[in-house]
């Protein structure tokens, strides 16, 4: 065990950057959280061979943003499982996309906390043959961060290439991302949570149609977990949904919220249960 506090900063050197074919990392490495292994000294990380420099500077990942560590698009953990990413930055690979998931074969659990994206990328997509869950938290000009002024994108779409993915789990405030992906990966998903914390007067105009199309799209679902700002949105183009076909939830099972819900955002409740009736609804308050 290594106590990051007693590791010189002197030279320091991120873990992340290093081999690919290390029996530290494949053979005993089977989770790894990139704010409990950040910084490393030279002369520990030294031995591994076949380093992978993304950057000079290589700092620790504050609990803050800072966004100057670049997720590394040679990066390879063909056994790691379990992958926490937190205020990092993900730019474009030699094809133009922003895809730094492909060659972890074996994920199965993603998290993604407050990423950023460069290179004037648009979408995040992440393709992973066995990644079964999936929680992304993306940011807000709300939590102190100002896209304005940034040369980063904090606001991007997600595409999902993950024909095994089981549960996807939002959180955002007043931006949602625009959903794309194989309508394998789409289709696969049975557990949803979407945890919007703004209500629509704090949102993008978008918003409303944006969070439908997703329930269009993810056609499969068995248990929706929705919070109350979630349905206020919803409610903005429910006369618009009213209008249309709405092909979704004919799966759905559970349809969960986390407080008590009051006309007139029953309607839209309605509206979520047309296809599935039987649905049980719970009110966690």
């Amino acid at each position: 065990m290594i106590d990051l506090d007693d590791i010189s900063l002197s030279g320091a050197k991120c873990l992340m950057d290093k081999s690919e074919d290390s029996w530290l990392w494949h053979s005993q490495l089977g989770h790894f959280h990139c704010e409990l292994l950040n910084i490393m000294s030279k002369d520990i990380v030294v031995s591994l061979p076949k380093p992978i420099f993304v950057k000079d500077k290589l700092d620790l990942l504050l609990p803050g943003p800072r966004f100057d560590q670049i997720f590394p698009h040679s990066l390879s953990f063909p056994t790691l499982t379990t992958l926490s990413l937190k205020h990092l930055v993900f730019g474009c690979n030699d094809d133009g996309c922003v895809d730094p998931f492909s060659t972890f074969n074996m994920l199965t659990t993603l998290i993604i906390d407050k990423c950023v994206l460069v290179d004037n990328a648009q979408n995040l997509r992440i393709s992973s043959t066995k990644l079964v869950n999936l929680t992304i938290c993306v940011y807000d000009f709300l939590s102190g961060c100002n896209p304005r002024t940034a040369d980063f994108e904090i606001y991007f779409g997600i595409e999902l290439y993950a024909p095994t993915l089981h549960t996807f789990d939002f959180t955002g405030g007043h931006y949602i991302p625009k959903l794309f992906g194989s309508k394998t990966a789409l289709s696969s998903i049975k557990h949803v949570n979407i945890n919007l914390k703004q209500t629509m007067e704090d949102s993008f105009w978008e918003n409303p149609s944006i969070l439908f199309n997703w329930l269009v799209n993810l056609v499969n679902i068995e248990s929706l977990t929705i919070t109350k700002p979630a349905l206020q949105v919803l409610s903005y183009a429910h006369e618009d949904l009213l209008k249309v076909d709405f092909p979704s939830l004919c799966n759905l099972k559970s349809l969960k919220f986390n407080q008590i819900i009051r006309p007139p955002l029953v309607t839209v409740i309605d509206f979520l249960l047309q296809n599935s009736p039987s649905a049980k609804v719970d009110f966690s308050v």
